[in-house]
């Protein structure tokens, strides 16, 4: 590109310098750049040129003018490296805080534009192309132009302990409590991930971020993600996150990455934090592995398994069940006779039975079921079971009893014996039916119309009665409920009249008496039987 824009502009004693416009890029053609001159200048009221590239001003010296008199701000003397030829490195702490800015190529230097990047990324530009740095001097020569941009690592499971309880806010930070044996981010430190975090001019930690330094990968910041992924980049880092360190850019990025395996004591719950770029973590004997996916049918090996500890610092290991093929709490599993393997509890309830007997699970083809409902397994049958002659119903051999000539359940014959016990009470109960009826035939037309037997009844038990009331009693029982019964005086009838008597012939003498005991009169009617019937009448 052979033209540049200039802008003209009086200096200090008045006369007209030209001053490059940085903003806008050089032009191939002297028209092209002609035109865009006549456009700025109509926009912006002052003059704006076109210029060749190849009659510029020295741009070298103007820059070097400017750094000796300190128009630009040099690097601090903590930055001890070898100055890069015409780059003119140099601070802007207003328009590009924590950031050097250099002049990179002869076209941008004409212009006046340079270029601001992070201290780590100019390091890796230009320090490091033949190799690479220690890690300990980089890190002092980003801290000497941004010591916030500074990026440090945790390691140890204590260090990222510290840095999760003291850095951003998170699920994980130190304002929430765990129930696990260690703070759940501390199974970051089996030796492959380390956390990286920056400190801001307070010495607070602003930024972090779970790191393979190893494969330079970098996951989910939080904090201030701008400064953090400039550094993190700077030094190499790259993500598959993209530009989303939100959850829902979470994924299975960071994959085969070792994690300390820390149990409960039941060892099928396991201390695992909330994560954001692993997908799952299968089992690697003393530690976990980081992976994207869970193994699936297919695959040769299943091992014990798990899955982010969300926001309660622990998680349930998984197991895969062979019986339905996929993975399922461990905590739930049992062993199966018969299978000879460890089943899901939802296994167990489709293809299992539990035996009662040897208090095992077996697979069903082995399941038989006892008269009294109970399972128990085939195997403990053949050596402690019995068949009822009767009926064909497994049973166990300490229930056999012999009836009737043959070997039954205890079941059957208590069913049997309490059958025939029911028959003979309904035909009991029956017969007293029978003789209450007759009673109600033989009383019934000797009592006045306004009283009825059941009316004596009711108001001798002072309750609401059934007929089945009737056939529990003896014709005596029901006769002596109906003597000790009061009657209103309008309604009284003789005793001969409604006894328990097929005809008044029965009765030999009635006798009235006054009691002196409650001065009321009673009435006592003697029968040919030498029965004595004795109620109050007034």
């Amino acid at each position: 590109m052979s033209f540049y824009l200039v802008r003209l502009q009086p200096d200090a004693a008045g006369n007209m310098v030209e001053v490059p416009m940085p903003d806008h890029d050089p032009y191939e053609k002297g028209s092209d750049a002609a035109k865009a001159a006549k456009q700025l200048t109509e926009l912006y009221g002052y003059k704006v040129q076109p210029r060749r590239m190849s009659q510029a001003a020295d741009w070298r010296e103007r820059q070097a003018a400017r750094l000796a008199d300190g128009t630009l701000k040099a690097l601090p003397a903590k930055w001890d490296l070898e100055p890069i030829k015409d780059h003119f490195a140099h601070l802007d702490p207003e328009r590009h805080p924590g950031m050097i800015c250099f002049t990179e190529n002869e076209q941008l230097g004409i212009i006046d534009r340079v270029t601001a990047v992070t201290p780590g990324r100019y390091i890796t530009r230009f320090y490091e192309t033949e190799a690479k740095m220690p890690d300990d001097q980089r890190r002092k020569l980003i801290a000497a132009i941004d010591p916030s941009g500074e990026l440090q690592f945790a390691w140890t499971p204590e260090e990222i302990e510290r840095v999760y309880k003291e850095g951003p806010s998170s699920c994980m930070d130190g304002t929430h409590r765990f129930s696990t044996p260690v703070w759940p981010t501390t199974v970051y430190g089996a030796g492959d991930l380390a956390l990286a975090y920056q400190v801001n001019a307070k010495g607070r930690i602003q930024s972090r971020c779970l790191v393979w330094p190893e494969k330079k990968l970098y996951g989910r910041i939080y904090g201030d993600v701008q400064r953090m992924s400039r550094a993190l980049e700077a030094d190499g880092y790259e993500t598959e996150r993209g530009d989303d360190h939100s959850v829902d850019g979470n994924g299975g990025y960071l994959v085969g990455a070792r994690l300390m395996k820390v149990l409960f004591d039941d060892g099928k719950h396991a201390v695992m934090p909330y994560l954001d770029d692993i997908g799952c973590c299968l089992d690697g004997g003393d530690h976990w592995v980081t992976a994207e996916y869970q193994p699936d049918g297919d695959d040769q090996e299943h091992p014990d398994m798990c899955f982010s500890g969300s926001t309660e610092g622990y998680t349930r290991v998984k197991a895969w069940c062979p019986k339905l093929g996929g993975y399922y709490d461990k905590f739930a599993f049992k062993h199966v006779k018969g299978a000879d393997a460890m089943w899901s509890s939802s296994a167990l309830h489709s293809y299992a039975f539990f035996c009662e007997e040897t208090r095992e699970y077996w697979t069903t083809d082995h399941k038989v079921m006892l008269d009294c409902g109970s399972y128990v397994c085939k195997e403990w049958f053949e050596a402690n079971g019995a068949t009822c002659e009767a009926t064909g119903n497994k049973i166990r051999k300490s229930e056999v009893v012999e009836f009737e000539g043959k070997m039954v359940s205890q079941r059957y014959k208590r069913k049997i014996e309490t059958d025939r016990r029911d028959e003979q009470w309904r035909a009991e109960r029956a017969a007293s039916r029978e003789r209450t009826m007759r009673f109600y035939d033989a009383v019934s037309p000797m009592l006045s119309d306004s009283l009825s037997i059941n009316d004596l009844v009711q108001s001798s038990r002072r309750g609401r009665q059934y007929y089945e009331d009737f056939a529990r009693l003896t014709e005596r029982q029901i006769r002596d409920l109906y003597m000790a019964s009061y009657i209103e005086p309008a309604m009284q009838i003789r005793a001969a009249d409604w006894a328990d008597v097929a005809s008044p012939a029965d009765i030999l003498s009635v006798q009235v008496e006054q009691s002196p005991r409650d001065n009321a009169q009673y009435e006592t009617i003697h029968t040919v039987d030498g029965q004595t019937i004795t109620r109050r009448v007034a």
